[in-house]
C-alpha cells in the first residue's frame, strides 16, 4: 500500500474513525499543508466507546454510530472522505472484511462494511487504511518515527500489526518484506505469529502453563488478562515472565529478517501490551540485536493520536489504490 508524500493541499478538517479489536475511537483531525516531516496535524476532538468483536454486523453499525454520534461536524467539509482505519485481514480497495478464522470480526466476513458504516453510521465516503499503517504513518508524521527514515512500526495488541515507512509512503512490496508488509503472513515454527505473539496468544499460553503448575497461588489466577499478567511480571513472578520472553523471543525472530532487508532505523511500538515497556526492552531488544538487527527498539510517542492522524492524512491526499489485504 503505497502513499504518495503529498498531503493536503490546503487546511482543512478530516473526520478519521479507528476500530480496534475492543474499542473504536471517532475524531476529527486539522491537517496542514506542509512537508512530510514539518506537518501540523491537530486531532480538536475525539470519541471513544467499546466494539464487542464477536457480535452481529448489526451490533457492529450500533457501536460504531453511538461514537461517531458524539463528534460535532458541522465544520466539516461534507464531501470530504473519512479515514477509516480497520485491522485486517480486510480488502482496503473495496472496503469488504476478510475475517476468517481469526478470532474477531467474524460477522463481517464478506460485508461490504463501507455500506455497512454509510447506512449505520452516516459515514457516507469511507478510505480505508489497515490500522496498524496508520498508526505508523502517524508516527512518522507526528511522533517517534518523524526523525527516521526507514522507518518501522508494531502494534501489540488483541493482533499483531506492522507497517512499513519510507519517504512518507506506506510500503507494502519490498524484498524482504511479508506479504502487503502485513503482519499476519508472518510464521513462526510454521504457525501465523499471532498465535504466538497476540493478546490472546499470551493468555492462552499463561493459561496452560498456569494450570499445568503445581504453585496454587499461579493457578488461583489462571484467569487473568494480559495486563494482570504483564503486571505479575513486573512484580517478578517467575512464570508470567518466562511466558513474555518466548513470544517477545518469537517476535523477535520473525521481524529480525524484515528489519534488516529493509534497513530500518529504528522501530516505533505501540498498542496495549507494549506498555509494559520493560518486558519489550528487556526481551524485544535484546532478542533482535541476538539476530543482528541492532537499531533502537522505542516506544510511540502519540500512542492515542497516531492512528487519527495517520487516517487523516491518508484519507486527504490523492484516492489511495489499497491492495486487497
Amino acid at each position: 500500500m503505497n502513499r504518495p508524500d503529498s498531503g493536503p493541499s490546503r487546511r482543512r478538517l478530516v473526520p478519521v474513525l479507528e476500530v480496534g479489536g475492543t474499542h473504536a475511537t471517532a475524531g476529527v483531525v486539522e491537517l496542514a499543508p506542509s512537508l512530510m516531516h514539518d506537518v501540523t496535524a491537530t486531532v480538536v476532538q475525539s470519541a471513544r466507546g467499546p466494539v464487542t468483536a464477536d457480535a452481529s454486523a448489526d451490533v457492529f453499525a450500533r457501536e460504531i454510530a453511538a461514537v461517531v454520534a458524539e463528534l460535532a461536524l458541522a465544520g466539516v467539509d461534507p464531501e470530504q472522505p473519512w479515514g477509516v482505519a480497520m485491522p485486517g485481514p480486510f480488502d482496503y480497495r473495496a472496503g469488504i472484511g476478510r475475517f476468517e478464522g481469526v478470532g474477531k470480526f467474524d460477522s463481517l466476513n464478506g460485508v461490504d462494511v463501507g455500506a455497512l458504516l454509510a447506512d449505520g453510521a452516516g459515514i457516507q465516503q469511507a478510505r480505508f487504511l489497515n490500522d496498524a499503517e496508520a498508526f505508523g504513518l502517524g508516527e512518522s508524521l507526528i511522533g517517534t518515527g518523524r526523525d527516521h527514515d526507514p522507518s518501522a512500526y508494531l502494534t501489540l495488541g488483541t493482533g499483531i500489526g506492522t507497517a512499513w515507512i519510507a519517504d512518507g509512503n506506506v510500503i507494502g512490496d519490498h524484498p524482504g518484506l511479508p506479504r502487503e508488509g502485513r503482519a499476519h503472513y508472518l510464521t513462526h515454527q510454521g504457525k501465523p505469529l499471532e498465535e504466538v505473539v497476540s493478546r490472546r496468544a499470551i493468555v492462552a499460553a499463561w493459561r496452560e502453563r498456569s494450570s499445568d503448575t503445581t504453585r496454587a497461588e499461579t493457578a488461583d489466577h489462571a484467569d487473568d488478562d494480559v495486563r494482570e499478567i504483564a503486571a505479575r511480571a513486573g512484580r517478578g513472578d517467575e512464570l508470567a515472565v518466562d511466558v513474555f520472553a518466548q513470544a517477545y523471543a518469537a517476535l523477535a525472530q520473525a521481524l529480525s529478517e524484515p528489519l534488516i532487508a529493509f534497513d530500518a532505523q529504528v522501530l516505533v511500538v505501540g498498542g496495549s501490551i507494549a506498555t509494559s515497556w520493560e518486558l519489550v526492552t528487556s526481551h524485544l531488544e535484546r532478542g533482535l540485536a541476538h539476530a543482528g538487527w541492532d537499531r533502537p527498539v522505542l516506544p510511540a510517542e502519540r500512542t492515542e493520536e497516531s492512528p487519527l492522524v495517520g487516517a487523516a492524512w491518508w484519507a486527504a491526499g490523492p484516492q489511495s489504490q489499497p491492495a486487497e489485504d
